[in-house]
Formats: structure tokens, C-alpha cells, sequence
């Protein structure tokens, strides 16, 4: 036990974060078993060992262990987690919970006989741990992804982009009507697309985006993060009943605006494409004027306001062609494409 410690203390001790993964704020860290998934050299290591130093730096009540070590073989997982329990352990990190044989059966012993013992833990991506027989109902499952490109960015530049978020009375606030309204409402927390269950709404995002959806069930309703934007998506129609609902509810503190007929973005207040763009040309010393800007749905009008020229692609909305100072292709036969190839280059 006290070589694991001093192991754990080494590692915070020499602990240097090059970036914060996003994940991080994501993922309710109040609950008592979450799994970390991911594929080899993702990064679940520095995840834990940032999650430590976030919650639980200097405290000794946490430990950092790698399951992949001699010790677990000879001594057995629930005989040192009842060990460290009784010298007065709250949290455990356990790193390639994959390595131990009967991982599951083990932690499902350990989450019941110690029901004030937090474990968080890391798995290989193939593993099964949301249906597994032993976790399932019990657990809380993330998968770690590869860097977003706002934390590529970041790593690479040292910059970080400019951001708000939208206020978390507002963001509870939406999901308590979308509960009573039975709206699909989705989150976006730094890249990372969080829904309650698989629908074909979640469907036809992922299909229309290429994103990948986590479905956190219930959870998603008590995270403590502020989202960059929520998104309802529904039919037409639907997302017009939407929008009257929340309009006069929550409309003063937040933007609403269509990306396209049936997804409806819901982001803070004055958070715009058109107000991120002239951030970044301020930021490098940009004139809106040189800068031509291409858009389709109603969250591109504030962009084609600001710069010097505008176009809209052919399948635009008709209050975006008539914004926009001229209409292009359909993006379907590389529109704007064939418009930079005879005007830019």
C-alpha cells in the first residue's frame, strides 16, 4: 500500500497538464463509479491523474493506482480496496481496469459494500460496460475521444479560442421543458455531443453532422458545466412551437436561432458566428472588409452582415439569399468552391 502512495504523490508531484481536456468538465463527478473509455494513447491516464489534481489535489483520501501491477495479482482488488477503505480512502483512481481478470464482478462487489467509496476507472474501448451484467444501472460511462480541434488548437498554439457558455439556471431551465414537452434537447460541452437515449432525432444529427452523440440518460439533467450551446431538433413545426414556448420564458437571456429548419441552436446571450468572426479578425489584425464569408441557414446571417462580401449557396433560405450579396451553387455541386476557384483565385 504505501509504495502505491508514493507512487500516486510522485506522479502529482511532477504533474504538468499541456492541455485540459474537455471532458473533464463534461462528466458528473459526483457520482460514485464512472468509467473512463477510450482507445490506447488517447490520453486516460493524464485524464485521471488531471481529474485528481482538479478534486482531490493534496488529499489523501485519493489514490491514483494502475491496475496492471503485480500487486493486484497477488493481493486481489476488493481485498486492497477494503484495506485502503479501512485507513480512511473516499476516492479510487483505477487505471486499465481491463488488465484485472473478473474487473466486473469484483467492482460490482466492491460498489456494494462500500456505498460511500467513489471509483473512478479506465477501460479499453472494446470493453462492455454499459450493458455488462455487473454495471449495468450503476454506472456512469464517458469515451474519451481523440483532441477536439479546440484542444488542437490549443496545444498547438497556446491560444484559447473565446467562448461563453450558456448559463446553467438557463440550461436546467430548458431541459425542465423539454421533460415537460417531451423535446429532444442535446448539449454541446467542448466538443463533446451529450443526449439522454438514442432517438431518431440524435440519429439524424450524428447522419447530418458526423458527430458521435454520448448518452448519458438522466445525468445529463444535473450536469454542472456550462454547455457551449444546447440544440432541440424536431420538425419544422415543432421547432416553431419551440420557439414560442422558450421566447418568452428564456429569450432574454439567450440567443435562439434555426441552423437549419429543424435543428434550433440555443447558445448565450449576443453569441453569434458574425461576433466570433470579428473577434478573430481583431484578434490577427483583419479587416472585415477584405473578408468574404458563405453562408445557408439563418445562424450565418449575422456573418454575412459583417464582412465586405457575402454569398449565399443556391439551397440558402430565402432570408439568407436576400442578405447576402450574392447567391452561388448548391453546396451539393461544390458551390462555393467553383465561386473561389472564378473570383479568388
Amino acid at each position: 500500500m504505501e509504495s502505491l502512495r508514493n507512487t500516486h504523490k510522485i506522479l502529482m508531484k511532477e504533474r504538468t497538464s499541456a492541455i485540459r481536456r474537455g471532458l473533464l468538465d463534461a462528466i458528473d463527478s459526483r457520482a460514485r463509479l464512472i468509467a473512463i473509455k477510450g482507445s490506447r494513447g488517447v490520453g486516460k491516464t493524464n485524464f485521471l491523474l488531471d481529474f485528481c489534481k482538479d478534486h482531490y489535489k493534496d488529499n489523501p483520501s485519493c489514490l491514483y493506482v494502475n491496475i496492471n501491477n503485480l500487486f493486484f495479482a497477488m493481493e486481489g482488488l476488493f481485498n486492497f480496496v477494503e484495506r485502503f477503505y479501512k485507513l480512511g480512502g473516499k476516492v479510487l483512481l483505477l487505471d486499465q481496469i481491463h488488465k484485472y481478470p473478473n474487473w466486473d464482478r469484483e467492482l460490482r462487489e466492491v460498489y456494494d459494500r462500500f456505498p460511500d467509496l467513489q471509483i473512478v476507472f479506465t477501460a479499453s474501448s472494446i470493453l462492455r460496460v454499459k450493458s455488462n451484467k455487473y454495471l449495468h444501472g450503476i454506472v456512469e460511462m464517458y469515451n474519451l475521444s481523440g483532441l477536439s480541434f479546440r484542444e488542437f488548437l490549443e496545444l498547438e498554439t497556446g491560444y484559447k479560442l473565446f467562448e461563453q457558455t450558456v448559463p446553467i439556471d438557463v440550461v436546467y431551465r430548458v431541459f425542465q421543458l423539454g421533460q415537460q414537452y417531451s423535446w429532444h434537447i442535446q448539449s454541446y460541452v467542448d466538443d463533446h455531443l451529450l443526449c439522454h437515449h438514442k432517438n431518431w432525432q440524435s440519429d439524424h444529427y450524428e447522419q447530418q453532422t458526423g458527430a458521435v452523440a454520448e448518452f448519458l440518460g438522466d445525468t445529463i439533467y444535473t450536469l454542472s458545466s456550462e454547455p457551449n450551446k444546447l440544440i432541440a431538433i424536431d420538425t419544422e413545426e415543432g421547432i416553431d412551437r419551440i420557439i414560442d414556448i422558450l421566447t418568452p420564458l428564456v429569450g432574454n437571456r439567450v440567443t435562439l436561432v434555426r441552423s437549419q429548419r429543424d435543428f434550433l441552436e440555443i447558445t448565450a446571450p449576443n453569441v453569434s458566428k458574425g461576433r466570433a468572426l470579428a473577434q478573430l479578425a481583431l484578434d490577427n489584425n483583419l479587416s472585415l472588409e477584405n473578408i468574404v464569408s458563405f453562408g445557408n441557414a439563418d445562424n450565418d446571417i449575422s456573418m454575412l452582415s459583417e464582412t465586405g462580401y457575402s454569398v449565399a449557396v443556391s439551397n440558402a433560405t430565402e432570408h439568407v439569399k436576400s442578405v447576402a450579396n450574392e447567391v452561388c451553387g448548391h453546396h451539393n455541386e461544390d458551390g462555393v468552391a467553383h465561386w473561389i476557384e472564378k473570383n479568388l483565385l
